[in-house]
């Protein structure tokens, strides 16, 4: 499958605690792939953004207070974010686009 956002990322963070990450300025988080399972919490800083809930097959909106997604290892989340948190237990790569 081709990357969905046309190009590919211009950078990435790996994400190992549960700290906030913040995109850069003029940039959004465009995936995530989670490497250690736990629970990772999905912000956009516009309030219509939606991504595929995982588990309930519907759209949610991740918007300003973010979403929580239980992630297993290997499971990677496409979506346009501004920041991205994991809990005390996931680690994973963000990627920048």
């Amino acid at each position: 499958m081709a990357y969905p956002g046309g190009t590919l990322p211009s950078t990435f963070f790996y994400i190992s605690d549960a700290t906030e990450a913040t995109a850069p300025t003029s940039k959004k988080f465009t995936a995530f792939t989670c490497t250690e399972a736990g629970t990772v919490t999905f912000k956009a800083s516009d309030s219509g953004a939606s991504l595929f809930e995982v588990s309930g097959g519907s759209y949610v909106a991740a918007g300003a207070d973010g979403v929580g997604i239980p992630l297993e290892a290997g499971m990677t989340i496409y979506g346009t974010f501004s920041s991205i948190t994991a809990d005390s237990t996931a680690k994973g790569v963000a990627y920048v686009g």
